[in-house]
């Protein structure tokens, strides 16, 4: 049986070994001088660096670092910017098929970094929204502005001329129970499928969806 090593007093990130209390686990003092029972092996391979705490730290700073989430609430600059995100890449958001859905996305150098987006757009301003110059593209410094809602209610992209009611879409001789088989199985981006077929794409991701036409297998 091999001798125990003695790691009294050494160092392991904030903790220092005190005493040895049981087989392979040492009682340690942190730096914020707490106290925790660690195994050797997690203090010699550096698995191990604190109490809990330095986790607990990394974990704040991952998230406050903008200074755009304190306490679990969100800025509105940050909010706009999580929003932007869920609707052009989140199928289960109620907006996505008007955004994502019909090919709206987010430039990489906004998708991955929020700093990146407030460099470029600044602090939202009160009573403004974030608004896309050309509703036919996508979100990027080029395309995107602060607006009011009435700016914005003013830049809707036009409803298309062929759009009509949940109810007519049901007697809508222009989708067979064969055509509405083949859209369900269709890969392609909801605008390009609904231009083949000349609906709207909400018409096409209801069906996606199966929200009408439900008795159709």
């Amino acid at each position: 049986m091999s001798a125990r090593i003695d790691i009294t007093g050494h160092r392991f990130g904030r903790l220092t070994a005190i005493s040895y209390v049981k087989p392979s686990r040492w009682l340690c003092r942190c730096d914020c001088g707490h106290e925790t029972i660690v195994a050797r092996s997690c203090l010699k391979n550096g698995h191990t660096k604190s109490c809990g705490c330095l986790h607990t730290e990394v974990v704040i700073a991952r998230f406050t670092k903008h200074g755009h989430t304190v306490n679990g609430r969100l800025s509105p600059t940050y909010s706009s910017w999580k929003s932007m995100l869920a609707r052009c890449t989140n199928p289960k958001k109620r907006y996505w098929m008007n955004y994502g859905g019909r090919g709206i996305g987010v430039c990489d150098r906004w998708r991955h970094s929020f700093e990146n987006f407030l460099a470029d757009m600044g602090e939202k301003p009160s009573g403004l929204t974030l608004e896309r110059t050309n509703n036919e593209l996508g979100y990027s410094p080029e395309n995107c502005r602060w607006a009011t809602y009435t700016e914005q209610a003013r830049n809707k992209r036009p409803q298309r001329p062929e759009t009509i009611t949940r109810g007519e879409r049901s007697r809508s001789a222009k989708l067979t129970a064969e055509k509405i088989i083949v859209i369900r199985a269709d890969p392609r981006k909801y605008q390009t499928i609904a231009d083949q077929y000349h609906v709207s794409p909400s018409t096409i991701g209801e069906i996606k969806r199966r929200e009408i036409w439900r008795h159709i297998p």
